[in-house]
């Protein structure tokens, strides 16, 4: 019985690859036959690590997807690497950190109104 790779010939498109789900996404797509592109925002070494360890099975693009061009930088640099690109795991999350006061802020800079009453019983 032979292993069937499923996603051989396949190029996925990995957002925040370098660190954590994202490079355990990207070493699965690489085990099941995929090429994956690993998008890094800041660390370039880990991405380049990550690559190593895939045996060099997949390419790396840079971007910043906290600016409001960043995610079309990504596709057009990801494309003009890969040639073709076959599925994207929106994986990448921008982080701030802001204290407990701010929540209602938070809320409001989302456009999500705090609705507070009292609970029936």
């Amino acid at each position: 019985m032979s292993y069937l790779q499923p996603l051989a010939g396949q190029t996925v498109l990995v957002t925040g690859a370098s660190g954590g789900i994202g490079a355990a996404i990207v070493e699965r797509l690489s085990a099941e036959g995929a090429r994956p592109v690993i998008h890094y925002g800041r660390d370039r070494q880990r991405a380049e690590a990550l690559l190593c360890k895939l045996g060099g099975n997949g390419l790396i693009v840079q971007a910043d997807l906290s600016r409001p061009d960043g995610a079309f930088a990504l596709w057009g640099d990801a494309l003009s690497a890969a040639g073709r690109i076959h599925a994207v795991v929106n994986n990448a999350g921008v982080r701030f950190a802001a204290p407990v006061f701010c929540y209602r802020f938070f809320l409001a800079a989302v456009g999500l109104r705090l609705v507070m009453r009292p609970l029936s019983v």
